[in-house]
């Protein structure tokens, strides 16, 4: 961005009203909508096209962090989830079967800050978080109403994923709060499902996340995968399935799950990932996962800590103890 002083960007000296410098513009696509970054990290405002939109003279910040800073006048954390998906509604009515066309919608939900939309406090009985989890999946079936009314739904294939296992400092208490994601599960959500550690962790409860294919002309429906792929993967597979070819330099890491699609049972063509924690670098070879880091790998004395257990000195503690290296 763009600063008033020449100097590197801060709290009060990027000017909002020049565009963005780098943005998906500079990386192949041909129009964005976006907000850069996360909804707990400013600036709170929207760039399309990477203009600014409204005013952006305002100061706000969030719960959970509540990370002040530059926002536009009008701006309101609980509005972004609607905003995004009414503009990808828009997006898909401008589409037609005749033409190719992919749409990248980053929603920021169901992270931190949790902020319901005004229709949705109440509606689960999980409590607030319960409501801001609802309200992802209400996005998705109004993505996927959209793509229905104007006739893609057989031949467009969606996926939904996640960036990164559950935070345990997320929950039904609005501020940042350690372990409070034990509450939930008190309740019998388990946002991690049956996997162990949480976000920032080693283990599989903060490295593995959802992935869900729909491609009703292709992959047959109700079936499961049980192959091994990585998000870097898309690249690569998206390629294959338009018929395209990664340069020299692009996407070297990815390999393409196409053919898991139109067969969920066949053997995937990657065997090993590398994933990295907060701290840590974790090696998957096939049904091994080698974890190069003491317990969890989570650093001790944070928000980010409580949970995924042990910790890295805990860990070390109790090796040296088991090997009799120091008492």
């Amino acid at each position: 961005m763009e600063t008033l002083d020449g100097e590197t960007q801060g709290l009060t000296n990027v000017d909002f009203t020049k565009p963005l410098l780098h943005g998906p513009m500079q990386f192949g696509f041909d129009d964005s909508f976006i907000l850069p970054g996360s909804l707990d990290m400013y600036p709170y405002a929207f760039a399309r096209d990477h203009i600014w939109q409204g005013e952006v003279t305002a100061q706000k910040g969030w719960s959970a962090f509540n990370r002040v800073g530059p926002a536009e006048v009008d701006f309101e954390d609980h509005e972004v989830l609607e905003t995004f998906y009414g503009e990808a509604e828009a997006y898909i009515e401008r589409q037609s079967a005749e033409e190719p066309f992919f749409l990248f919608l980053a929603l920021t939900a169901p992270h931190t800050p949790t902020s319901p939309g005004e229709a949705w406090p109440g509606k689960s009985e999980l409590g607030v978080y319960g409501d801001f989890v609802m309200e992802v999946d209400h996005s998705v079936e109004r993505v996927m109403k959209a793509l229905k009314a104007k006739g893609l739904d057989e031949n467009t294939l969606v996926l939904f994923s996640s960036d990164h296992g559950p935070a345990p400092y997320a929950g039904n208490i609005l501020a940042a709060t350690p372990d409070q994601i034990q509450q939930l599960e008190d309740q019998g959500h388990y946002s991690n499902g049956p996997h162990r550690g949480y976000k920032f962790s080693a283990y599989e409860g903060g490295l593995r996340v959802p992935l869900i294919a729909w491609w009703p002309a292709v992959i047959p429906a109700g079936s499961t995968c049980d192959a091994l792929v990585g998000l870097n993967d898309f690249m690569a597979t998206f390629a294959e399935l338009t018929g395209g070819e990664p340069g020299d330099e692009e996407a070297p890491d990815s390999i393409s799950f196409a053919p898991l699609l139109r067969d969920p049972g066949a053997e995937g063509a990657r065997k090993n990932l590398i994933m990295e924690s907060v701290r840590a670098f974790v090696v998957r070879d096939g049904d091994w996962k080698l974890c190069l880091c003491p317990g969890s790998g989570t650093p001790a004395g944070s928000e980010n800590a409580a949970g995924s257990d042990p910790m890295p000195e805990v860990a070390w503690r109790a090796a040296l103890e088991l090997f009799e290296g120091v008492p």
